[in-house]
């Protein structure tokens, strides 16, 4: 019998991708299914470990595309952003094939928890899948009210990359790790020649530049033996320059370096402002603050949302810097109040909570 062709792909340079912890998945316990990865050999570091644990192929290479026509199986967590032409080519080349649209099918793992307006990226009408996998029974009636897909194509099994976090044993570490602001990122890109110096003029840098050369928090890190580790956002990533640490004890991770899965396990707090790695620390019951300075400007941006932080989310939610402060120096001193509701918020979210999230979509994707 004929080997199924899966060709597995990601955006980005993070190792901890729910694609990568699948391909490693299905090499280990499927080696019936002709698994290759999809991974861009200016990432070093992604492309490196992928080579480690089975057969790459190079993005956008000729033979990505070779292999993108043969595929049983299109699996990716970036619809949109991993094929081997553009987007909108890939469209038309289905339009002028059927038949290879009927029997190839395309399977969106997402690369987090779905918690903001994305109608305009993932409707079905702009970004048709075959398989749409989500964590949350509220993520899948967003999906299925918002972006328009009928049932049957949702399998709700949680991440990917969910698997690796059961069982995490913690550090003296406390993660902050916001979301990028797109209004910022579309300047950025439009006055290119500036770059760091609008960068720095933003509020977004200032707000996060002020709160790890905060001198209250420093001395506190410094006298507890606590770490805090600033991870900006992948997209920030390029301007990681602009930020800079005033103590041994506080860090400006690098991707390149830092591998955020390894993070997310080590850390026993996270501080965030609206990113979905929430979901992953919910997902460990481990505490969460979140710190939104600008609520009302992302709200207008993103247009709103089914998850709303107050009411849904897994930790208080502040405003300001010495809000913030506090509570990270009563976390470290073990007087930080955990309000009952936030853990069974983390409890109930869930429809599962085991290692069995790569499984789970295993056998969805087979049944596709």
């Amino acid at each position: 019998m004929k080997k199924e062709l899966w060709l597995i792909s990601k955006h980005g340079n993070d190792v901890g991708d729910n694609a990568f912890a699948l391909f490693k998945y299905v090499r280990e316990k499927h080696p019936e299914i002709r698994s290759v990865y999809v991974a861009d050999k200016e990432q070093y570091k992604a492309y490196k470990t992928a080579k480690e644990v089975g057969p790459i192929v190079q993005y956008r290479s000729f033979m990505h595309k070779i292999l993108y026509f043969l595929a049983d199986k299109i699996v990716t967590s970036h619809v949109g952003d991993s094929e081997p032409w553009e987007y909108e080519n890939i469209l038309e080349l289905r339009r002028r094939f059927p038949g290879w649209s009927v029997r190839q099918k395309t399977i969106h793992l997402q690369h987090g928890v779905i918690d903001k307006n994305v109608a305009h990226i993932y409707d079905i009408s702009k970004r048709p899948v075959d398989l749409f996998i989500c964590s949350t029974l509220a993520e899948k009636d967003y999906i299925m009210e918002t972006l328009h897909y009928p049932s049957e194509r949702l399998a709700c099994t949680g991440l990917a990359r969910f698997d690796a976090l059961m069982d995490a044993e913690c550090e003296k570490k406390i993660l902050v790790i916001p979301r990028y602001r797109r209004d910022v990122m579309v300047q950025l890109r439009e006055n290119k020649q500036k770059l760091k110096y609008h960068f720095m003029k933003s509020r977004y840098y200032k707000n996060y530049q002020t709160l790890i050369s905060n001198q209250t928090l420093v001395r506190k890190l410094e006298e507890s033996g606590w770490q805090l580790i600033f991870y900006p956002h992948y997209e920030v990533q390029p301007l990681i320059s602009c930020f800079h640490a005033e103590s041994k004890n506080v860090t400006v991770a690098d991707m390149e370096r830092e591998e955020l899965d390894q993070l997310l396990k080590e850390c026993a707090l996270l501080i965030t402002d609206y990113s979905s790695v929430a979901f992953d620390f919910a997902y460990m019951r481990r505490p969460v603050i979140y710190y939104q300075f600008d609520k009302e400007e992302f709200d207008c941006e993103y247009g709103g949302s089914y998850f709303d932080h107050e009411r849904d989310g897994f930790g208080p939610v502040v405003e300001r810097e010495d809000d913030v402060v506090r509570c990270i120096e009563s976390f470290i001193d073990g007087r930080f109040d955990r309000d009952h509701q936030y853990y069974d918020r983390c409890v109930n979210t869930f429809l599962y909570h085991d290692d069995q999230n790569c499984k789970r979509i295993f056998e969805a994707i087979e049944e596709v």
